[in-house]
């Protein structure tokens, strides 16, 4: 029903024209909702980015670190010492890093920065394979360190063979955890902040501030179920946290490969927070609608007679100006108009708002305009750095974009010489061209200006400042609006390389800390290039020269090698290749140390460097090879002078200090394309005409031909077979009996090696033993033949019937490693009844190489219950005080002596010589190779021991000789005589 009276009409209409006023609040709060959420969504957005540039930051340092070491000399050559030293060297020099090393493409680890108590394997891990399947950096996920013990996360990196697409060797690293907590807490997150890193299996491997989640699983929460799927977006979200309070979230991707999304990093804040400041807002508007309605009631009569229309129309007349944009509008507001005051000053609290957003806004806007400003000049200077090969390149390019960029006016760089003088490097970049600085900076300088930055420290001031600054500065052509000079220094290696230098205006780009924090850090950024250029170009020449000797070293061999090649094809010329080798120099280095080695390879290296013609290339392709490459020719038939001129120049001996060190060469010679059509193949050519000279031929040079080739690929054939004889069960020992000449007495057998393939069929040892020495296998194979040996004369003596002894050979490799008298002992810990059974054979030129080495083994040996054979006694340079200094038991008479013995007088003079020799020192003798009755006849008459040979019987396998020792043991135990033993 309508009012009947003016009072109930002035409640009414009051109530009624209150309502739009309580709509505007709660449009006004909903509205401020909506925007307070969207600032929550930037502000996360932009803490989100902050923590995933750090972390990024972070793992590319990482990355670039793995690169730097994937190439270093002492990672690439796989010494296990020198890069273990290398590695803990970087490890100590950076506090970030838990751990350090290289692996092999098997994932076994060859070095690391800590030390090992056992050997490791990686090849498990997901960064190892990762990293070998994209051949490219690899990122794992949250573990417990195997060398470390310590939680992290590893990193790889993949030395390639990029001509077969294929990982050499694997650099890795591990960072500690604790490291991306570090990181996050410097990203400058608020109070009520919260931070995470997860790896790609849902790992908490960063957790702030709370850091008891780190280690830790989040699969099957909320924050879990948001990260599924998203992929490298970066999103916000909102989300029920782990503790039950809903946050707003900012997602972001840390590290994306091509194995999918290594890292992600999280940042939250509680979504109560960003409705704080607006739900106050409410209440208090609420309120004061709440009292303004009453004071209406109680003042709407005494208010209605004046100023009701006037102040409607006042407000509804700024109301109309303010939405015209004019924000100096206000209302008159006398306090006595009761609730027209009130809504008057609403009104103007209102404007004010709306004006002070506004400003708010438009130096939001500003700010962001600067940090967008200076991003792009640190962006474009960093892809200055990253892409940049030339260092007039780089300095130019940075000051290009500190120009294009910044909003700077000029920029230029200078570097200081050894006086201090300034000299300019990259010419001054200015907007609109030309260059403000032609011929000032090679005049007057500002003294001060100069001093301050040669000591490292800034200088900013106004361009009219020429106490500072100079007057020459004050003569050069600035652009308008330009108004103050910043100089900073530029560090390279710890000292002032020179300044970069920026003539700007008053923009506040430049004119505030921030300003100067951005020019600090593009100095740094140059600085750091300038010693990465430095380092890459040590680098790059490392990885192409020998570090002892200076020379190129096999991969610029064959690069320049290629290059005659491609030079030469067109008009058919020819293109030689020397490869000289020298025998003595591990002797050399065992003697007197590394130094010498050395000496002696930087001597050969001058020789040849001396000796080699105009346009040779000289090379050191491996410990004991040089290599001459000569430029092409069609004229070889002065090449043999030209090469004996070459070998005829190198020493023979080198006077180290006090120490004189003998030098024996060998050298081989191969032609383009006679003998290789590609610089590999004449290199190998080289080769094969090397080791066709076989061990022990000095001073001679050989040329290679076609024989050399087929006779190579026989030999590689049968190295290839042999390196998987062991573990195939090819190898087998047969037996050959010797005999007391005495009484033709039984009294032992040599084990003699045997190989059967299936593909190759029976393998004499004069094949395959040289080629097992030359490809180090003889260690292996050696060490097969004493285990075997030692298993079956246990065997044996476990049976009751047992030779007196059974004699293995050893080699000279065996008989120099470090390991082998303990390997001998673990025999014989294994197999107890064959120690005291057990002899050696050993030539008496193995036992000459390291004399000193020599005598020390054999008498470890002895000790062992090992008798020793002097195999092939006669044909070597042994002397007899030599001989009477080594603990031998047995000299064995070489069989070129026993089959000359009945035709040749000499031969029996020497197997007299040798008999009548052998008992003044304490020794038994056993002649080899006995064939005939006649032989064995002599050998008796003139005194000799033990015989051995095809008379007595061809070798045998294990189970005939076991026939043969019972068929005559019951004569030896008849025998009341017992002959002499060579044990």
């Amino acid at each position: 029903m309508f009012p009947g009276t003016l009072r109930q009409a002035c409640i009414l209409f009051l109530a009624i024209s209150f309502l739009p006023l309580l709509l505007v609040i709660v449009i006004g709060f909903v509205y401020s909702r909506e925007e307070s959420y969207r600032e929550a969504e930037e502000r996360i957005a932009a803490l989100t980015r902050i923590a995933q540039l750090s972390q990024q930051r972070l793992i590319a340092d990482v990355r670039q670190t793995l690169f730097v070491l994937a190439q270093a000399p002492a990672v690439a050559r796989g010494d296990s010492a020198l890069c273990s030293a290398t590695l803990r060297d970087v490890m100590l020099a950076s506090i970030v890093y838990s751990n350090l090393g290289a692996a092999d493409a098997d994932g076994n680890v060859m070095c690391n920065a800590l030390p090992m108590r056992e050997p490791v394997n990686i090849a498990d891990r997901g960064y190892f394979q990762q990293a070998a399947s994209l051949l490219d950096f690899g990122i794992g996920s949250y573990q417990i360190g195997r060398i470390t013990g310590r939680p992290g996360i590893n990193f790889a990196y993949p030395v390639r063979d990029y001509r077969q697409k294929r990982v050499m060797r694997m650099v890795y690293s591990a960072m500690d955890i604790a490291w991306l907590g570090t990181h996050l807490r410097g990203a400058g997150l608020p109070e009520n902040a919260r931070a995470w890193v997860f790896d790609v299996n849902g790992d908490v491997v960063a957790s702030e501030p709370d850091q008891s989640w780190v280690g830790r699983s989040i699969k099957g929460t909320a924050l879990d179920q948001a990260l599924a799927g998203l992929g490298a977006k970066n999103v916000v979200l909102q989300i029920d946290d782990l503790d039950g309070v809903r946050r707003l979230y900012g997602i972001a991707p840390v590290w994306e490969g091509d194995g999918g999304m290594r890292l992600r990093v999280a940042v939250g804040i509680p979504v109560a927070d960003a409705f704080v400041a607006v739900n106050r807002s409410f209440v208090t508007n609420l309120v004061l609608l709440l009292l303004g309605t009453a004071g209406l009631l109680v003042l709407i009569f005494r208010l209605l007679r004046r100023a009701v229309l006037r102040p409607i129309d006042d407000l509804v007349a700024a109301a109309g100006s303010l939405a015209g944009q004019d924000r100096d509008v206000r209302v008159a507001a006398d306090t006595t108009i009761g609730e027209f005051s009130i809504l008057g000053r609403a009104f103007n609290d209102m404007a004010d708002a709306i004006g002070q957003r506004e400003r708010d806004l438009a130096g939001h806007v500003v700010a962001v305009e600067q940090m967008n400003r200076r991003f792009e000049v640190l962006s474009a200077i960093n892809q200055t750095i990253v892409r940049a090969e030339d260092e007039e390149v780089l300095l130019r390019s940075a000051c290009t974009a500190i120009v294009h960029h910044g909003g700077g006016h000029v920029a230029w760089i200078t570097r200081f010489d050894s006086e201090g003088r300034e000299v300019l490097l990259a010419p001054a970049v200015r907007q609109g061209g030309g260059d403000p600085l032609a011929g000032i900076l090679q005049g007057e300088h500002g003294h001060l200006r100069r001093l301050g930055l040669t000591e490292g420290t800034p200088v900013v001031a106004p361009l009219d400042d020429l106490a500072t600054l100079g007057a020459a500065m004050g003569r050069a052509g600035w652009p308008q609006g330009a108004s103050r000079y910043i100089g900073y220094p530029i560090m390279r290696q710890r000292s002032v390389f020179g300044a970069l230098n920026i003539v700007a205006g008053d923009d506040a780009l430049w004119g505030d800390a921030e300003g100067m924090a951005l020019v600090r850090e593009m100095a740094g950024d140059i600085g750091f290039a300038l010693a990465s250029l430095d380092k890459d170009s040590e680098i790059r020449h490392l990885a192409y020269h020998d570090p002892v000797s200076g020379l190129a070293n096999q991969s610029e061999l064959i690069l320049c090698c290629e290059h005659h090649i491609e030079k030469a094809t067109p008009s058919g010329a020819l293109v030689p290749m020397l490869l000289v080798e020298l025998h003595s120099l591990q002797q050399g280095i065992t003697r007197f140390g590394h130094r010498a080695g050395d000496f002696v390879v930087r001597s050969i290296a001058e020789t040849l460097r001396a000796a080699a013609p105009a346009g040779a290339v000289v090379a050191r392709t491996g410990d004991r090879t040089f290599a001459v490459l000569f430029a092409p020719e069609k004229d070889s038939h002065t090449l043999p002078e030209r090469i004996g001129q070459i070998f005829d120049a190198l020493p023979t001996e080198l006077h180290f200090g006090a120490q004189d060190i003998g030098l024996q060469f060998s050298a081989g010679v191969a032609r383009y394309p006679d003998d290789g059509e590609t610089a590999v193949a004449l290199l190998q050519a080289c080769t094969l005409a090397l080791d066709s000279l076989g061990p022990g031929r000095s001073g001679v040079v050989a040329y290679h031909s076609a024989r050399l080739s087929a006779e190579a690929q026989e030999r590689w054939r049968i190295e290839r077979h042999l390196a998987r004889a062991v573990v195939r069960d090819e190898l087998t020992l047969h037996y050959q009996p010797t005999r007391s000449l005495a009484n033709g007495r039984l009294v032992g057998v040599e084990a003699l090696l045997r190989w059967n393939n299936p593909e190759l069929g029976a393998v004499s040892p004069g094949r395959f033993i040289p080629i097992a020495e030359q490809a180090g296998m003889i260690n292996e194979i050696g060490n097969w033949v004493l285990g075997e040996g030692c298993r079956q004369m246990h065997e044996w003596v476990a049976e009751g019937n047992a030779p007196g002894y059974a004699s293995v050979n050893v080699s000279v490799l065996q008989l120099y490693n470090p390991d082998f008298v303990k390997r001998v002992a673990g025999l014989f810990e294994r197999f107890p009844r064959a120690r005291g059974r057990i002899a050696m054979e050993i030539t008496e030129t193995a036992m000459m190489e390291d004399f000193a080495l020599s005598e020390r083994v054999l008498g470890e040996l002895k000790e062992l219950g090992i008798a020793i054979f002097v195999d092939d006694f006669g044909t070597g340079y042994s002397s007899l005080s030599y001989l009477r200094r080594l603990p031998v038991d047995t000299l064995k008479i070489d069989l070129v002596f026993t089959s000359e013995l009945a035709a040749s007088d000499e031969a029996l003079s020497v197997v007299k010589a040798i008999v009548a020799l052998a008992p003044s020192l304490g020794l038994s003798t056993v002649a080899e190779g006995i064939e005939t009755r006649e032989q064995e006849t002599i050998l008796a008459s003139i005194g000799c021991d033990v015989g051995q040979g095809y008379h007595f019987g061809r070798p045998m396998p294990a189970g005939s000789v076991k026939r043969l020792f019972d068929g005559a043991k019951e004569s030896q135990a008849a025998s009341s005589s017992s002959p002499p033993l060579p044990v």
